[in-house]
């Protein structure tokens, strides 16, 4: 499935994208009064990683996936204030009350990466480690949902201190 009505159009459109503000601290409020009137339970929050957002909600996959050729360091740029944002988002939720945060991100196809690991490593891994470190530095686990193919990431999830993998389709 690809989107619809795409927010992005270009890579115009990418490089001026701006996320909702997350200090909007009543986006909080649900998970601290889950804390409060449940202290005895895990509680889970998500945030998006780098890759699969962009990718299946803002823009269409094969036109993300050319910029990564194309405008390099527009996506990059791109990915590190998406980061920035999704890194924020998970320390207030952490901060709410949260003990885990997922991180959704899809790397794997069938049988194969989205993209080379080559690229990965490049372009995505610095940034799921940087979420991963957040959580951690917070007190909170980290959890990843990747699906499709995850054999050659499995190394990487280690030596980023990943806590969790959830690989189902």
């Amino acid at each position: 499935a690809d989107v619809v009505e795409p927010a992005i159009q270009s890579i115009d459109d990418l490089v001026h994208y701006n996320m909702p503000d997350p200090t909007i601290e009543q986006n909080y409020l649900g998970i601290r009064q889950l804390r409060a009137a449940h202290p005895e339970v895990s509680i889970m929050i998500e945030t998006f990683g780098v890759q699969d957002f962009p990718a299946t909600q803002l823009w269409k996959m094969d036109q993300m996936m050319l910029a990564l050729y194309d405008h390099p360091q527009e996506v990059k740029a791109f990915q590190q204030r998406f980061s920035d944002w999704a890194v924020e988002t998970a320390v207030r939720g952490v901060r709410a009350g949260a003990d885990i945060v997922l991180i959704y991100d899809d790397y794997g196809y069938t049988g194969r990466p989205l993209i080379s690991m080559k690229m990965w490593e490049e372009f995505t891994y610095p940034h799921l480690k940087r979420l991963i470190d957040a959580a951690h530095e917070e007190g909170a686990l980290a959890m990843l949902h990747s699906c499709g193919y995850q054999m050659s990431f499995l190394p990487h999830y280690g030596k980023a201190g990943l806590d969790i993998l959830q690989p189902f389709q």
